[in-house]
C-alpha cells in the first residue's frame, strides 16, 4: 500500500511545483514587458463590485508612462506625474481637486495594476483556455502578508500568453470589495511628461481645490 501512496504523493508535489513555476515564469514575463513597454495607451473598463450596493463601471481611455498615468474617461479625468493627483470632474460642478500621491497611497491606480499588484510569494496557474484564437493564463496571486496592500487576500490575472499583456485583473479586498480591470487595445506610445499634469492656465473655466 506504501509503496503506491509514495508515487502519488511525489506526483502531486511535482505538479503543484510545475504547476507555480509555470505560473511565476508567465508573470515575470507580463512584469517585463511593461518594464520594457513604459509609455502605452489601451482602453480600460473600470469596475468596482461593493457588496449590496450598486457596481460602478467606468469606461475610458489609460495613458500610462511608468509611474505616471492619465485616465480619460466621458465625464472625469484622473491625472498623476507620480508626485501630485489632478481628479478633474467636468460635469456642472467642473472642477479639479489637488492632491499629493502619498496621501492617497490605499488608492488603486493604474500605476499599481500594472506594477505593485503582480508582487506576491504564491502564483497559481489555474488554466490555459485559448480564446478568440488567443492562448490565455489565468494566475492567482497571494499577496505577501506584510506588504502596504494587506487588505488584498487574493488577485486573479488573466494574461495573453504571446504578448505577455494583462487582460483582466481582479483584485478581492478583504472587506468584499472587489476591483476589475479589463483591459484592450493596448499600444505602445511615446507619450510626453506633459500629458501627465494638470495646467490650470490652459483651463480657467475650472475652478481649483488645492488640498495638499
Amino acid at each position: 500500500m506504501m509503496k503506491r501512496i509514495i508515487p502519488i504523493i511525489l506526483l502531486a508535489v511535482f505538479s503543484f511545483t510545475a504547476n507555480a513555476q509555470s505560473a511565476e515564469s508567465i508573470i515575470t514575463k507580463v512584469k517585463r514587458h511593461y518594464q520594457s513597454n513604459q509609455s502605452f495607451t489601451a482602453d480600460v473598463v473600470f469596475e468596482i463590485d461593493i457588496p449590496e450596493s450598486q457596481n460602478q463601471v467606468m469606461k475610458g481611455k489609460l495613458y500610462l508612462k511608468n509611474n505616471q498615468y492619465k485616465f480619460v474617461l466621458p465625464d472625469q479625468e484622473i491625472i498623476s506625474d507620480d508626485i501630485t493627483i489632478w481628479h478633474w470632474n467636468k460635469n456642472d460642478i467642473n472642477e479639479v481637486q489637488v492632491s499629493y500621491v502619498q496621501n492617497n497611497e490605499d488608492v488603486i491606480t493604474p500605476a499599481k495594476v500594472f506594477s505593485d499588484f503582480l508582487q506576491g510569494y504564491a502564483y497559481k496557474l489555474d488554466s490555459t483556455p485559448t480564446v478568440n484564437g488567443k492562448k490565455l493564463a489565468l494566475i492567482e496571486i497571494t499577496p505577501e502578508s506584510k506588504n502596504d496592500y494587506a487588505d488584498i487576500f487574493k488577485i486573479k490575472v488573466v494574461s495573453d500568453i504571446a504578448s505577455s499583456s494583462i487582460k483582466e485583473m481582479n483584485i478581492f479586498t478583504k472587506d468584499g470589495v472587489v476591483y476589475n480591470f479589463k483591459v484592450s487595445n493596448e499600444k505602445e506610445e511615446q507619450l510626453a511628461d506633459s500629458i501627465f499634469t494638470f495646467v490650470p492656465a490652459k483651463h480657467p473655466e475650472v475652478e481649483v481645490i488645492d488640498l495638499r
